[in-house]
């Protein structure tokens, strides 16, 4: 167990004398972070980061949206950065030529076509078409879910929930095991991604992430042009 404690010695130094990271940490961070290999007691709380190493061949809309109203305290973490169109357009060449490699040589020593394969090479070529034609673009997206929780009992237990709701939508989610501190830092609006596990999406499978209804959202009334789907291209 590592602890790391904040130089909290002396007096606290006021906005102004806020000069660099580090100090801005010594205004507003916790007093002590205790860094284990499952979990992080941050202050009089604990915390453990899962990070979703799996995703569905196809999401819905608000795939996302169980995990963002679970009764709990977690936050939901998405890291985006977009692949430049050469970048993108180099990747799913060179998965396609997998699959069609693939795709032949089961052919040529007398297997059954694989499904799996044929929905990825088809799923692949129409990818390829639409960012070939700008209407859809890749993007290297990392979704990491910070559990808190005041005791360890309430941890474990509250961990176990997020999971089996994780899994519900068909996400796996695997625990930052040793690198904790680095998932906690992960999650803070820090717009740092210090873990780096990232999957390649297109544009729709991003936009759906975010959900579009919400029990804290009013809904609009009938004839509000919030009423219908609108399609937006930028």
């Amino acid at each position: 167990m590592t602890r790391l404690t904040a130089r909290l010695i002396g007096r606290h130094p006021t906005t102004d004398q806020v000069g660099s990271v580090d100090d801005l940490t010594m205004v507003v961070g916790p007093a002590t972070v205790e860094d284990t290999p499952h979990h992080l007691r941050v202050a009089d709380g604990y915390t453990t980061t899962l990070i979703v190493t799996g995703y569905p061949a196809e999401v819905g809309a608000a795939w996302l949206d169980p995990l963002l109203v679970w009764p709990g305290r977690v936050d939901v973490t998405v890291h985006i950065d977009p692949l430049a169109p050469p970048v993108a357009a180099a990747r799913l060449r060179r998965q396609r030529a997998r699959l069609e490699s693939a795709r032949r040589t089961d052919a040529a020593t007398g297997r059954l076509d694989d499904p799996v394969t044929e929905a990825a090479a088809e799923d692949a070529a129409e990818l390829a078409d639409r960012i070939a034609r700008g209407h859809s673009k890749l993007f290297r997206v990392g979704v990491y879910l910070c559990v808190h929780a005041p005791t360890l009992e309430e941890l474990r237990e509250a961990v176990a929930y997020v999971r089996a709701t994780a899994a519900s939508v068909l996400l796996d989610t695997q625990p930052a095991t040793w690198r904790q501190l680095p998932g906690w830092t992960a999650t803070l609006p820090l717009a740092t991604d210090t873990l780096g596990m990232r999957r390649v999406m297109d544009t729709d499978a991003l936009a759906t992430a975010f959900p579009l209804a919400s029990a804290d959202l009013p809904a609009p009334l009938p004839g509000h042009p919030e009423a219908t789907g609108v399609c937006c291209t930028g």
